[in-house]
């Protein structure tokens, strides 16, 4: 069986690229180390919140808004 050609991978986003699409104030680039901490009570609360802030500034375009971590400050 014969597969059409894979597409051609997008080239890397720009920082200005990037910051165009964070969404929340979030920084464009990462530029601390990720920590792993220990689960917390509070998080499911603070996805709910996060969540409608997504779905609220980007409506029907956000299909799938899934909670993966949380952001220390």
């Amino acid at each position: 069986m014969r597969l059409p050609p894979l597409p051609v991978p997008a080239p890397p986003l720009t920082p200005a690229q990037m910051a165009a699409r964070a969404v929340g104030g979030r920084p464009a680039e990462v530029t601390r180390p990720i920590t792993v901490v220990p689960y917390s009570a509070g998080w499911p609360s603070v996805y709910r919140r996060e969540e409608a802030r997504i779905r609220a500034a980007l409506g029907a375009r956000a299909l799938p808004v899934n909670q993966i971590g949380r952001a220390h400050d």
